[in-house]
């Protein structure tokens, strides 16, 4: 029994250990010829053990070469934009044509697809056609065309501050400054939203002069009193926080204007004085999120009014809560600036 134990435990007659003395005992190193000739000795210091694998090798950085930096299949041939203004399609082509004129990391050429990025393309149009929104692009590699689509910014409000006039953008973007001529501004007027600000602020081309929700507040306004129930809204005025607005213009002082003033009676109150042919009255809205039902309340309020009494307003408070207060003319509401010093306790 010791004997047949001891045989069991030598190492020689275990399999594992008889398979790996087989595979010592077959082993060869690896034999790689020793160049003759200086050509193979060429190859053979960059790696290549045959000439052909090193003309392969120059002939595919050959085509790289010739695909990265040379005018070929891969490069764009035709570049179309798509706008709704013809001066924007133009703006937008010269500057695609000069990012594509330029190199990615100075030094593969834009102009081929695989060097084109559409980030960079479309901060470069942004920065280059300020009345550019959104921009949106499209490469075709088979036909080798770029499509641009462009969203373009629209003119629309006129603000006149005690510095300057602007025209500003519908997303409160300064499109151009005016120079100090009533000829010009009384141009513009006709086509753009009036808006006048009693505060000395100013602000550069292509940087916000107001919130973007102040001029959607505006425009949503102007679009019902003026598109929808065609109004004579002429002008508005915007009187910032800090700033004391004045009295109620009277008709004989201010004719066919209208103004907002976002900080009076309360940060989140706007005023809207509109001037007909022969009277004037003022509108008080919220500027909050009540803002959309104040306005529907005043629609159908004003829809129960008579002539006489549109031509005797003074004011209609439409910040009451499923209710508007009208205040005419002569009466002791209409000696105050604020409705809520006239309303009962």
């Amino acid at each position: 029994m010791l004997g047949s134990h001891k045989d069991k435990n030598n190492r020689f007659h275990k399999i594992t250990f008889t398979h790996r003395l087989k595979t010592a005992q077959n082993y060869k190193r690896p034999v790689r010829p020793v160049p003759e000739s200086p050509w193979a000795v060429f190859f053979a210091q960059f790696g290549f053990k045959s000439g052909v694998a090193f003309m392969l090798a120059v002939i595919c950085i050959a085509a790289l070469s010739y695909l990265s930096f040379f005018h070929n299949f891969l490069w764009v041939q035709k570049v179309e934009v798509h706008a709704t203004n013809t001066t924007i399609e133009h703006q937008v082509k010269d500057s695609v044509d000069i990012f594509l004129a330029g190199k990615a990391l100075r030094l593969f050429p834009r102009a081929n697809f695989f060097a084109i990025s559409k980030r960079n393309l479309q901060w470069r149009i942004q920065q280059d056609v300020l009345a550019v929104k959104q921009v949106s692009i499209i490469i075709h590699p088979l036909t080798r065309v770029l499509e641009i689509r462009v969203t373009p910014r629209k003119e629309q409000f006129l603000v006149t501050t005690k510095q300057a006039s602007f025209i500003l953008f519908d997303d409160g973007v300064v499109a151009k400054r005016l120079e100090e001529t009533t000829a010009t501004a009384s141009e513009t007027a006709a086509r753009l939203i009036s808006l006048q600000i009693d505060a000395p602020i100013s602000a550069d081309v292509g940087a916000s002069l107001l919130q973007k929700s102040d001029m959607e507040n505006i425009a949503f306004v102007h679009s019902v009193l003026s598109g929808q129930m065609h109004l004579p809204v002429v002008k508005y005025e915007l009187f910032l926080p800090g700033f004391i607005p004045p009295e109620v213009p009277t008709a004989s002082t201010t004719p066919r204007s209208a103004s907002i003033f976002s900080d009076h009676v309360s940060p989140e109150d706007i005023l809207v004085i509109l001037s007909g042919t022969n009277s004037t009255f003022a509108i008080y809205l919220p500027s909050t999120q009540k803002l959309s039902g104040a306005v529907n309340r005043f629609v159908s309020l004003w829809g129960q009014l008579d002539e006489a009494r549109i031509k005797n307003l003074s004011y209609i408070d439409m910040r009451l809560e499923h209710r508007g207060f009208l205040c005419l003319r002569n009466t002791p509401c209409a000696r105050v600036l604020s409705p809520e010093a006239a309303q009962p306790n």
